[in-house]
């Protein structure tokens, strides 16, 4: 891609934990809008609540106005915060939500006041990754390309199974299932859980979790 360009990146959202991005990323302008999509923006406003962002460290940090941050494109329906779509387009310097604390990112149709308004982005590019050995042939990056491991049961599809216990907003349920894993929680409603890598958009997933918190 003649278009690609290098951007240096302030946080990196957990959402893309699995792909071991650096901080030096490489980014194009042709934006496939499709759930799972990794994608670079601009944090355009400020917030005092609902401002802090889970890296792929697992470490909380507080956003601001000005930051680069690393998210990737998905849905989201959620009970307590901002629920939100993926356009149906997306260019360079176009405006979206970042929809949860994962590094989720879209179209925000509703939100709770406690939480106040979302932050807004701006687009910068797709994230590129270069897969093929000795050529610097750029693929659009995207969450749950691959599987990391469990030592856990599989169920009858292969998928392994990891069984939580907790109340139905905070069972964790969100953690495993970003990693590829069936999970049995105490709700079939999307959790929540502050310290999980991403979030789900079902509570039995076996595609990249992203719709909460």
């Amino acid at each position: 891609m003649s278009s690609m360009r290098t951007v240096v990146v302030d946080k990196i959202a957990s959402v893309t934990q699995a792909l071991g991005l650096t901080h030096e990323i490489r980014i194009a302008p042709e934006i496939p809008c499709e759930e799972g999509v990794v994608i670079v923006v601009e944090i355009l406003n400020n917030k005092s609540t609902y401002n802090t962002l889970e890296l792929t460290s697992g470490r909380m940090a507080k956003v601001a106005r000005g930051d680069v941050v690393v998210g990737a494109l998905g849905h989201r329906k959620a009970l307590f915060g901002y629920s939100g779509h993926i356009p149906e387009a997306l260019k360079p310097g176009d405006v979206i939500q970042m929809l949860n604390i994962g590094g989720v990112l879209g179209i925000c149709d509703s939100a709770t006041p406690d939480k106040g308004k979302p932050f807004d982005c701006k687009v910068l590019g797709a994230v590129l990754t270069f897969p093929y050995l000795g050529e610097r042939i750029g693929v659009t990056a995207r969450t749950g390309y691959k599987r990391l491991d469990y030592d856990a049961p599989l169920d009858a599809k292969g998928v392994p199974v990891v069984a939580l216990a907790g109340t139905c907003m905070e069972a964790g349920k969100t953690a495993p299932s970003s990693r590829g894993c069936a999970t049995a929680g105490s709700s079939s409603m999307p959790s929540r859980q502050p310290g999980s890598r991403s979030g789900a958009t079902s509570w039995r997933s076996r595609t990249p979790a992203l719709g909460a918190p």
